[in-house]
Parts: structure tokens; C-alpha cells; sequence
């Protein structure tokens, strides 16, 4: 049995593992993945591992299980409480899936995508639009958030109301356990009752529990239909209401309804080139959006209905609906630059 007693060898035998263009040793080079994305949180590692597949991902845990060294699963490093940074002590390596970032099919039939851990959530999304299809979770960091992260930490998202967590929209998993075994569960079926759904254990675990390196995921129709307003209310427990008078109006419709107070949009104002959308300041705000399938859904005129319910009834005071994509985009950079 390897011991930690002889890091070296260890060390060696982990870069051996990878490949020489696999990892990296100089710490002059391990900023991004020593430090999370707004710099509160620092560590120090001996080793970055940048494995190819999961049999290696599986060689290097069985090594690390061996000699009782800790490990750190990394996927994009965009998390904003630390768990992704390794800790100060520098015993732990570091296993980025970063180039493990293939999609390995799509199958616009039955909606699913498998596809490799360190996918880049927006290539995944932009994979499944090129096939006339939709992968719904999206969020602030998108453009480098890797898809083992958003499953191993359950990511919401702005669409949660309409698809659920990260959890809801896998179908089957791939992980590499503590031990270094591989256990293979990328199935397809929807209508799968048999036996125990293991790959919930690991969905929100944050790789304590296993190295996720391959997932099937669940697909939907693209949306022919959207519609986006922002909407003014005067105090805070209007903004359930509001999403209450959404549901019973257009039921499923409700894709994003997302909270906004007055001094989010102060700091918007002072920090960036964004103004202020109404002309008079209000403390509470909800960036709403109803989208559908279905190209006849007229949803522009179901908001308009359901705003006009909330004026009467006292809950909404103000409302800007856009009447282009622009300007739901414009929107939408209300809630993204925050």
C-alpha cells in the first residue's frame, strides 16, 4: 500500500497518472484554481491534475484513497463560498475536470444530451439550441460554470420555478466513488422505477461523496413564445402575491420571477452604465417572464392581464413590459450584473 509517509513518489506516480501536459506543478500558475471567484478564499496545493476521462479521474482517487491524501473536485471555480478552493495546508491535490468537456450525443427524439463533466454550461445550452432543443438551467456564470459543478452543487438558476434544481433535470449519472470505482449510471429512461436512485446521493453532495464525470440530461422544447416586464410593488409581501396571481393565470408559463430591492439597483446605477428603467424610484421590484412552446400562447397579452389584476388588487404599482427581445435582454442585465 502507498503511505503518505513518501509524498513524492505519490506525487510522481499522480503526474504519471495524467500525462505530462496533465497537470501543473508550478505554483506560479495555480491563481485560478487556488482562489475563488471574488478573492475571499485562498489555498495552496502541491499538485493541479487535469485528467482526460474518468478512468483516469478513477486511478488518481484510487491512488489518493491509498495514501490518504485529500482531494479537491473543481469544475469551472465560480462558487462564492469557498468549496472549491483547497484549504491552506497544501496536503490536498486538486482534480480540475476541465478537459473533460465533451458532448457525447444528443438525441433530440428522446431529449437528452451526455455529455462529460467539465462542459461549459453555455456550450451546453447553445449544443442543445443548435438541435431545436432547450437545456433550461441558466445562471450568472454560465459562460465558464462547468456542468459536474452546477449537478454537485444543485444549482437553481433563474428558470427554477418552471424546471426545477440541477437535480430535476438529470436522468442518469457517471461517478467515480471514493475508492476510485466507477459506477455507471447513464440511463436515458424517464420511467425508471427500479430499485434506488442512487444518483440522487450525489446531485447537491458537492463531491464529498463522489467525482461526478458524465450525466444524461433532460431536454426540452425551445420556447416560441416569451414575455418579460419588470414590475414595481410597494412592499415586500406584494411579491408573493404577485407570483401567486402569475400561477393562477398562466399555470406552468412562469419560467423566472426574480426578486429585486432599491438598493440592488442603486448600486447598478453607480457601478455601471445601467439606468434606472421607471422614472420614479420604488423599494421592490420582480423581473418576471412567462415562456412557452407553443407559438399561439399570446403571453404578451396574458401579462398584460394578469398586471392589470395586480394593479386593481393593490399589488403592483408600476410595470414595464418589453415589446422586443432588446429590450427584455436589457431586462434581463438587471438581474445578470448583479
Amino acid at each position: 500500500m502507498i503511505t503518505s509517509s513518501n509524498p513524492v513518489e505519490i506525487i510522481n506516480q499522480l503526474k504519471a497518472t495524467v500525462g505530462s501536459q496533465n497537470y501543473i506543478e508550478d505554483t506560479s500558475q495555480m491563481e485560478s484554481y487556488l482562489n475563488d471567484a471574488r478573492g475571499l478564499f485562498h489555498g495552496m496545493s502541491p499538485l493541479i491534475l487535469k485528467p482526460l476521462n474518468s478512468e483516469m479521474v478513477s486511478a488518481i482517487v484510487t491512488l489518493c484513497n491509498e495514501a490518504s491524501i485529500g482531494i479537491v473536485p473543481q469544475g469551472g471555480n465560480t462558487g462564492l463560498v469557498g468549496g472549491s478552493v483547497p484549504s491552506k495546508s497544501g496536503l490536498e491535490v486538486v482534480i480540475s475536470l476541465e478537459r473533460m468537456n465533451k458532448i457525447i450525443d444528443i438525441d433530440p427524439i428522446n431529449y437528452t444530451m451526455t455529455l462529460e463533466a467539465g462542459c461549459i454550461l453555455s456550450e451546453v445550452q447553445n449544443a442543445a439550441r443548435d438541435v431545436g432543443r432547450m437545456f433550461p438551467l441558466s445562471l450568472a456564470a454560465e459562460g465558464s460554470c462547468q456542468i459536474g459543478g452546477n449537478l454537485s452543487t444543485n444549482a437553481g438558476g433563474t428558470a427554477v420555478l418552471r424546471y426545477g434544481n440541477a437535480k430535476e433535470l438529470v436522468l442518469g449519472l457517471e461517478v467515480v466513488l471514493p475508492d476510485g470505482t466507477i459506477m455507471s449510471g447513464l440511463r436515458r429512461l424517464r420511467k425508471d422505477n427500479t430499485g434506488y436512485d442512487l444518483k440522487q446521493l450525489f446531485l447537491g453532495a458537492e463531491g464529498t461523496l463522489g467525482i461526478i464525470t458524465k450525466a444524461v440530461l433532460k431536454l426540452f422544447p425551445l420556447p416560441a413564445d416569451k414575455a418579460t416586464s419588470l414590475v414595481a410593488m410597494s412592499d415586500l409581501a406584494s411579491t408573493t402575491k404577485l407570483l401567486a396571481k402569475l400561477r393562477e393565470f398562466s399555470g406552468d408559463n412562469i419560467t423566472a420571477f426574480e426578486y429585486i430591492d432599491r438598493a440592488c439597483i442603486d448600486i447598478l446605477i453607480e457601478q455601471t452604465d445601467l439606468e434606472d428603467v421607471f422614472s420614479q424610484k420604488y423599494q421592490h421590484y420582480a423581473l418576471v417572464e412567462l415562456s412557452s412552446s407553443r407559438q399561439d400562447a399570446n403571453l404578451q397579452s396574458l401579462l398584460e392581464s394578469v398586471l392589470e389584476a395586480a394593479f386593481v388588487d393593490g399589488i403592483a404599482i408600476d410595470a414595464v413590459i418589453a415589446s422586443s427581445e432588446t429590450q427584455a435582454a436589457q431586462l434581463w442585465r438587471l438581474r445578470e450584473t448583479l
